[in-house]
């Protein structure tokens, strides 16, 4: 993952259907959602409910809508908190990320950068890292869900007739998106992309651990916030 740390890559064009940058901070490390990784065993399943499936069209804005889709989704949704739409979200994020300036100047934002935006907005209370498959299954399982930054490729954006999303073929750039469910069974996560409900099985799509161990492998990040 080293080679991913040493850059904070900024686009000065358009990430249609996407939006992510990546943003690495050592200090993440202090905020994991366990400090030792956790065991997890076959009978670990659990979902949580997401509420409509969420789309940011041709829009670079993937981190407002993942965080906007982390609110709506239990055991979130049920907060007394004040509402707030994913393109504010995106714009806050804009404001306060690692970068100078906002669109047009450059398109997208990192998770990080949402997250704070929803401190800030005092919707969560903080926020926490994963840094593996077990992390990702046992906070799901006891918590709530994820939001995912990882890159995103061709075997994604067109998931198998099961609705496997695989990170093969072509590399399409970063994205953000929503584990909300857990199967350890099946070895499966439960996710939601925020292209609509023509994507995958009606917006939903599902990921193998071994696949995701690919994309945490590579650099994605696995962000949660706690209440």
């Amino acid at each position: 993952m080293q080679q991913y740390q040493n850059s904070l890559y900024k686009s000065e064009q358009p990430l249609i259907g996407k939006g992510l940058l990546f943003s690495y901070d050592e200090r993440d490390k202090k905020f994991s959602m366990f400090a030792n990784k956790p065991k997890i065993d076959d009978t670990i399943r659990h979902s949580w409910k997401i509420g409509n499936v969420l789309n940011q069209g041709t829009s670079s804005q993937c981190v407002g809508y993942s965080w906007a889709q982390f609110l709506q989704t239990q055991p979130w949704s049920h907060e007394d908190k004040p509402k707030i739409l994913p393109e504010e979200i995106y714009k806050k994020s804009q404001e306060i990320d690692e970068w100078p300036g906002s669109e047009p100047m450059y398109y997208g934002s990192s998770i990080r950068a949402g997250a704070n935006v929803l401190k800030e907005l005092d919707l969560i209370s903080s926020y926490v890292w994963g840094y593996s498959v077990e992390d990702a299954a046992k906070f799901i399982s006891e918590n709530g869900p994820i939001v995912v930054s990882s890159r995103w490729y061709h075997g994604m954006t067109n998931p198998d007739q099961n609705g496997f999303a695989r990170p093969i073929s072509n590399y399409e750039g970063g994205h953000a998106w929503m584990i909300y469910g857990v199967d350890c069974q099946w070895e499966t996560f439960f996710c939601v992309n925020s292209w609509g409900q023509s994507f995958g099985k009606n917006g939903r799509f599902f990921v193998k651990f071994s696949d995701m161990q690919k994309l945490i492998d590579q650099g994605a990040q696995l962000c949660s916030a706690l209440k």
